[in-house]
């Protein structure tokens, strides 16, 4: 009898729990305390903590009673260190790796398995570098015995040189010590600047000066005698291939005999260059000069020299022909040891008459220095007849 009473009662708890113990339909719980708020809510304590539940009939304990029984389902775990789901453990199953609350900590280079996944130091490689300007080289951080270590080193410092580049590693680019810097070795330069990787001038050597601005060229300008040269160089920057202000000028096509032969005056025939030189160097423009009557005198100590040309009164030396011409003998020249020059000249002898010989150039005693010309003899004459 006592067996059916308890299925009966197993019976009665199953309605309350499906449809609410409301009074009606279980007897057995009518008169006991509470039996007036059946199914409503209520707390339940399970295992010293609290949930939310529904008072019932409850039939399996002896005598029968109105209890509170937790709702289902029951609240998630929640990890914060409380049991939510009262089930007696608390945060189960939603720590982390680490066994704490929230995300993995991020690892770190100090020697530990931050992110508890049984590595230490698990730290992806960076780049990095070592050294400033030239010297600077690439690597990788990397983590190493719990401290970041950069793979790179540097490269050794050289001379600083004007090349936009910090050569000597200092943290300065092109910086010039005392007009010096590797790289820079103008022409006639005491001391260098250097800006933008382009060397420059501060100064010059003494006796050289900077006329045209263009560092290229260094200090062109020799204070120094500028003689007249095989490349036709302005060396003392006065206008002309030689000294402009103490020479004797010759223009064939511009220059005119009733003037005094200055850079800006020349005359116009080889004759009256020679005559007024007074040992003064002859610069001629090139262009045929025909030297009539009897032989031109060089006179020791003078300096002729051709292919020069005035353009627009400014003279350049392409070397072009200067030609002279005229005479079976052209020219005469006797020296005394003082050294004078034909140079870049074209002289031509014409034919000679009977008896006498046709030469460009008759030179007696020393001094003279022919070069860079041309000299043709025309043909001799007839001998006379013996007797």
């Amino acid at each position: 009898m006592r067996r059916w009473a308890g299925l009966l009662g197993l019976l009665f708890l199953v309605r309350c729990n499906g449809g609410g113990c409301d009074g009606a339909d279980l007897k057995p719980c009518e008169g006991l305390a509470g039996a007036d708020r059946l199914g409503q809510a209520c707390m339940a304590d399970v295992n010293g903590c609290p949930l939310p539940g529904t008072l019932r009939c409850d039939l399996l304990v002896m005598p029968n009673a109105v209890v509170c029984r937790p709702d289902d389902p029951r609240p998630d775990e929640q990890c914060d260190g409380a049991d939510n789901d009262c089930d007696g453990a608390v945060d189960e199953a939603v720590q982390n790796a680490c066994g704490m609350c929230g995300a993995v900590p991020v690892e770190a280079c100090n020697g530990a398995d931050d992110d508890c996944d049984g590595v230490t130091d698990e730290i992806p490689p960076v780049p990095c570098s070592d050294g400033d300007g030239a010297c600077a080289r690439d690597g990788q951080r990397v983590c190493q015995g719990g401290a970041f270590v950069c793979t790179a080193m540097a490269a050794d410092p050289g001379a600083e040189a004007c090349n936009r580049i910090d050569d000597d590693c200092d943290g300065d680019v092109d910086e010039v010590d005392d007009g010096a810097i590797e790289g820079c070795a103008l022409p006639f330069v005491a001391a260098h600047t250097c800006g933008a990787g382009v060397c420059g001038i501060q100064s010059c050597l003494d006796g050289h000066r900077d006329e045209d601005a263009d560092p290229t060229n260094g200090c062109e300008c020799d204070d120094d005698e500028d003689l007249p040269d095989a490349n036709g160089v302005d060396s003392n920057c006065d206008g002309v291939d030689g000294m402009a202000s103490a020479s004797i000028f010759v223009d064939a096509a511009t220059g005119n005999d009733a003037r005094d032969g200055a850079i800006d005056r020349p005359v116009q025939s080889v004759q009256r260059a020679l005559a007024i030189a007074d040992g003064r160097p002859i610069l001629i423009a090139a262009g045929e000069y025909f030297a009539a009557g009897a032989p031109l005198q060089l006179p020791a100590g003078v300096r002729m020299h051709g292919g020069y040309a005035r353009v627009n009164g400014v003279w350049s030396r392409p070397f072009d022909v200067t030609r002279i011409s005229g005479h079976h003998q052209v020219l005469r020249f006797v020296g005394d040891g003082t050294p004078s020059i034909i140079d870049a000249v074209e002289i031509d002898a014409h034919d000679a008459p009977e008896g006498v010989s046709s030469v460009a150039v008759i030179a007696r005693g020393d001094g003279l220095l022919i070069k860079a010309s041309v000299l043709r003899a025309g043909a001799g004459g007839d001998g006379v007849d013996g007797t």
